[in-house]
């Protein structure tokens, strides 16, 4: 027992995560998402071909 350590998790919400990012970068944290490199982007797409779909309707 004496090498195993307590893990705690607590969930953060929106705001929280933004006034800390704003505390440690002095910014506020970007809205888009970064893009992934293009390597990482065709392998990804090589292993979920509809992955882009997500924002796809079936009648659209």
């Amino acid at each position: 027992k004496e090498g195993k350590k307590r893990r705690l998790w607590i969930s953060l919400s929106r705001e929280e995560i933004e006034e800390d990012v704003y505390a440690f970068t002095g910014g506020r944290p970007s809205r888009r998402p970064k893009k992934w490199p293009k390597n990482v982007q065709n392998q990804l797409d090589k292993l979920f071909p509809g992955l882009y779909l997500v924002g796809a309707a079936a009648d659209s």
